[in-house]
């Protein structure tokens, strides 16, 4: 199913918006989602695992990677910021995971590599 940030992210190769829901059910997508919480708590569930998102909280969604929300209060606000790795670089382009994206040599993110 192609959802409107498949689309958006064709063209445009990055988005930022608050997320208007407070139960996102389990979704996956193709490609990165960085999420900070801005007021609120949830359940933030993938695969088998789960854990209480609060304000201040951020995280990083790899591709395909299945997720979902729940919130634990009525104001529950959380901005994502869903990207293509080529928006930070062209030659990020064939780059598929999170950990490829932090560990390419021009991003110098693990001085170790």
């Amino acid at each position: 199913m192609i959802s409107k940030h498949d689309i958006f992210l064709k063209e445009n190769k990055f988005s930022i918006y608050v997320c208007p829901n407070t139960r996102i059910h389990l979704h996956e997508h193709n490609y990165l989602e960085l999420g900070y919480v801005i007021k609120g708590e949830a359940i933030h569930s993938w695969g088998e695992d789960s854990v209480t998102i609060k304000e201040g909280d951020y995280f990083v969604v790899d591709y395909n990677a299945q997720h979902s929300y729940v919130a634990k209060t009525d104001e529950f606000e959380l901005i994502n910021c869903i990207f293509l790795p080529e928006f930070i670089d062209p030659a990020l382009t064939h780059c598929r995971s999170f950990l490829e994206v932090i560990s390419n040599y021009q991003i110098h993110f693990n001085s170790e590599l």
